[in-house]
């Protein structure tokens, strides 16, 4: 047990020193191999401590995050479209400007390769195991898709040509060759031994293929134009633009073939530093001239295929999967992933010095840059990124608003953005082709897009802006500005005769002067005036002091007459009207005064309103004792513009409300006078009075559209239409002295009819004279005698049916108590005349003695039946008896009654 202890100690100290080795060997193990400039045999190993990278450019311009990893990314010559996509199987199109797709696909399995034209119009992308789509720019719908029976089990490579003409795909060991007219293939080949990556020249003219050999195809044929065999097999191809020269990267013996297109003879073979057994990523140049390499070993190269060992190598420490090179082969880009470590490299040919480092934060393995240099962008892995970033400026134009030639020397240059840090402006009076020490700088470090120059004499002027950045600078077109200063005139005709606030005495001439001021020989000024009807050009006379003066003859000008001149110069550029202080000025002769002006309309009510078809009209005359006439009439109404006054015009186009009418004359010497009145329109649409019914409707009914109860009848013309059908043009519709109004609100009665009720009297004698209902045919004065016996008779028959009930009641009530006394078993003894007596007092017909049998009860009638004893003792009835005696005593019956009562036998 103990030992087992010891030993597991042991193996963690050796496991975490591993681990510092590893983190030691990442840290230091970073060479640079470097061959001087001459290329010659030497070569430097020189370590990356102490030199740093610039990082600036490093920042993307933006960062789309996918559904899942990125498996392939392209981008056009320009950089000005770019295609991305992956393991979530859709197709980002964009443009440079936005992170936001343009649009995207989703493709029936994961995308695998991709590749987009020269000028971005098409797209070509390989679905893993569904074949190829073809896309165009303008649509997210793929204009054809091609999937053979029995194809490749993975498409993994796809390229087009750079005018988009052509597509080559490949993948399992078959390549197919397409024309971008057709989905079906042009041919096929079939080579077997897997892969298939493919590489198409610029015009499409020439296909290499890489697999178990290197093949080079004409787009004529599928038979290659010839192939080579290492024994090896090749992982990746790339083909110059004019397709001269071919390059491909072996698997097994780690190395790197160059060929010329005339032969199947490698020119250059590059051994790589490393282990063999792993895959290599290539690119080449347009011309073929620069080549670079990288592979999963963690080396980047740099070729010039005039020398035949790399130019340099970078050891990046990390699994680097892909590498591109801008057209002209001067910026190289790297990319790969390694725990952590992950980057994205960009250099210049001249260095191995990394011009900047980018770690994406995951596996960043493809990544491609457009010819022009100007932008590269990146695929990631675990975190599903696009990145775009800016290398260099794009190309970009230079303007300016210059007038050809520029007659006062201030103008704005401006010009497109070329995605830089920063511009710089240059000067020079010829043609800029590059910049030098014979030129100047005007100013630097601008960020807008813009420049204004003002002050400049005349002259030739040369503009050229350059756009910088960390890694390179780039100089815009150069534009010619020609400055050629107008003269400035300052001009001072006679003054009286300029005095518009007194009329003055028109002389034979008026004399007109200035003078000039000019930067080059002035040859000559000129007056344009009209006084003789049409504008003819004057020479006027230079005088002492640079002045120049013209006498006009005005003896044929009347009084009122508008006289306007302006000034053209010529000196020794040419001749020119003066743009900068144009004048044209009105000499005004005699008349002073403004004219009067009114308008006239009819009104349709006070205050000022008016209807969209009232007729408006201006007049207006001239006066003073000189008037000139009137020369025009013009009107606007509310904010609108000044309309010159013709004929008669109305306010149909307009909406209902307050508007102002402003309106001016003009007479011929430029007096002017503006008035203004405001009105309110009426439309066929209002409703003024606010009874119900709008304006046209008025019209039609004749009711006053400004007074909502025509009539006065209480009732608004709107309901006197709309709701109750009378006439809002009478007080009284029915003519039965009842105004409609007290008989809508007030008696209720028909304003249509005189006789609501129809009994032949008029509601109005109803209500005043008989003081019946008019509502009703039983309230009339014809019904009243009936009425009244009526009510008596029925007063009678009430007041017997309420007696009946009385009676009937009390009846009830006394046979009730009878027949309970006869039954009470303590009413031993029954009087029957007394119930006789009570039952006749109420009418009832009940016989005493048919109760007494109908009950069945036992007993005895004495007294010839005036008395029923019920079946009882003697003593009870001597007692009874004896009562009966006493009572009949008390009603002082006589003694002889009495003694026969006494003798009584029972």
């Amino acid at each position: 047990m103990l030992k087992n202890t010891k030993r597991q100690k042991i193996k963690l100290i050796l496991w975490i020193l591993v681990f510092i080795s590893i983190i030691l060997l990442d840290l230091n193990l970073q060479t640079i191999n470097y061959i001087e400039n001459s290329y010659g045999n030497k070569r430097n190993d020189k370590s990356l401590e102490g030199l740093e990278p610039y990082t600036s450019g490093s920042t993307p311009l933006w960062i789309h995050t996918a559904g899942d990893s990125i498996e392939a990314v392209a981008i056009s010559a320009t950089g000005e479209y770019l295609v991305s996509g992956g393991r979530d199987n859709k197709v980002y199109l964009f443009n440079k400007s936005s992170s936001t797709p343009i649009w995207n696909y989703t493709l029936p399995s994961m995308v695998w390769s991709l590749a987009i034209s020269a000028d971005g119009n098409y797209i070509v992308a390989a679905a893993y195991w569904d074949g190829i789509f073809l896309f165009s720019k303008s649509s997210s719908i793929p204009i054809w898709n091609y999937t053979p029976l029995g194809g490749p089990p993975a498409w993994s490579y796809v390229t087009i040509s750079e005018d988009g003409n052509y597509l080559v795909a490949g993948g399992g060991g078959v390549m197919y060759f397409f024309n971008r007219s057709s989905s079906i293939p042009m041919w096929n080949h079939t080579a077997g031994g897997g892969g298939n990556a493919v590489a198409i020249s610029a015009s499409g003219n020439f296909i290499a293929k890489a697999g178990g050999d290197i093949s080079l195809f004409n787009k004529s044929s599928s038979v290659p134009l010839w192939s080579y065999s290492s024994g090896d097999f090749f992982t990746s191809v790339d083909i110059s633009s004019d397709g001269n020269y071919i390059i491909g990267g072996s698997w097994n013996n780690n190395k790197i073939y160059l060929f010329n297109k005339s032969s199947s003879t490698p020119m250059r073979t590059y051994l790589m530093t490393g282990s063999a057994g792993i895959e290599h990523s290539v690119a080449i140049s347009s011309d073929g001239q620069y080549m670079t390499s990288v592979s999963r070993s963690g080396w980047v190269y740099f070729f010039d295929k005039s020398v035949d060992i790399p130019v340099w190598n970078y050891s990046t420490g990390v699994d680097f999967r892909s590498v591109t090179i801008s057209s002209d082969g001067r910026y190289i880009g790297a990319s790969g992933p390694q725990f952590g470590n992950d980057k994205i490299l960009l250099f210049e040919r001249s260095s191995p010095i990394p011009l900047w480092v980018y770690n994406p934060g995951s596996d960043p393995r493809f990544i491609s840059i457009s010819l022009d240099a100007t932008y590269l962008v990146a695929g990631t892995q675990n975190n599903n990124r696009t990145i775009l970033f800016n290398i260099i400026p794009s190309p970009f134009n230079l303007s300016s608003d210059a007038d050809t030639p520029d007659p006062n020397g201030s103008f704005n240059l401006s010009w497109t953005s070329a995605d830089a840090d920063n511009y710089s402006v240059y000067v020079h009076n010829s043609f800029i082709s590059e910049i030098n020490k014979s030129i100047t700088l005007l100013a630097s470090g601008i960020t807008r897009l813009t420049h204004s120059l003002s002050g400049l004499l005349n002259g030739d002027y040369y503009y050229l802006v350059v756009a910088i950045n960390d890694i390179a600078n780039l100089s815009s077109n150069c534009i010619y500005v020609d400055v050629k200063i107008a003269p400035q005139i300052i001009f001072y005709p006679t003054l009286e005769y300029l005095n518009t606030t007194e009329p003055m005495e028109i002389d034979l001439y008026l004399e007109i002067n200035c003078s000039v001021i000019n930067s080059t020989v002035l040859e000559g000024v000129y007056l344009t005036e009209n006084s003789t009807g049409i504008y003819v050009n004057r020479s006027m006379s230079l005088g002492i002091n640079n002045e120049w003066t013209y006498k006009l003859d005005i003896s044929a000008l009347d009084r009122g007459d508008l006289l306007s001149f302006l000034f053209y110069t010529k000196d020794s550029f040419y001749v020119r009207k003066n743009d900068s202080n144009h004048l044209n000025f009105s000499l005004f002769i005699g008349d002073i005064y403004p004219p009067f002006v009114s308008i006239d309309y009819n009104l349709l009510s006070n205050p000022n309103y008016v209807s969209e078809s009232t007729l408006l009209n201006i007049s207006a005359f001239d006066v003073g004792e000189r008037p000139s006439g009137i020369f025009q009439i013009s009107y606007k109404i509310d904010s609108g513009t000044w309309e010159v006054f013709i004929d008669l015009f109305t306010l149909n186009n307009f909406s209902e409300g307050l508007h102002t009418i402003y309106y001016n004359a003009l007479d011929v010497a430029g007096n002017s006078i503006v008035e203004s009145i405001t009105i309110y329109l009426v439309t066929a649409n209002s409703d003024i009075d606010k009874d119900g019914l709008i304006y046209s409707d008025e019209l039609i009914h004749s009711t006053d559209p400004f007074n909502n109860d025509t009539d006065s009848d209480k009732l608004s013309d709107g309901d006197e239409v709309n709701k109750y059908q009378t006439n809002p043009l009478s007080p009284d519709t029915d003519g039965d002295k009842l105004s409609d109004g007290e008989e809508v609100n007030k008696y209720y009665t028909n304003p249509l009819s005189q006789d609501t009720d129809g009994d032949g009297f008029s509601d109005y004698d109803e209500i005043f004279t008989f003081r019946t209902n008019p509502l009703s045919v039983f309230s009339s004065p014809s019904m009243n005698f009936a009425l009244i016996l009526s009510k008596i008779s029925a007063m009678i028959v009430f007041f017997l049916i309420g007696l009946f009930k009385i009676k009937s009641t009390r009846r009830r009530r006394i046979e009730k108590f009878v027949i309970k006394q006869i039954m009470d078993p303590e009413k031993k003894i029954l009087d029957c005349n007394k119930f006789k007596s009570k039952l006749r007092g109420f009418g009832s017909q009940l016989d005493i003695k048919e109760i007494i049998e109908d009950l069945q009860i036992s007993g005895k009638y004495i007294l010839d039946e005036q008395i029923f004893i019920k079946s009882v003792e003697l003593d009870e009835i001597k007692n009874v008896i004896r009562e009966k005696v006493n009572n009949i005593y008390k009603k002082n019956l006589s003694i002889r009654e009495k003694s026969n009562l006494t003798i009584i036998k029972i």
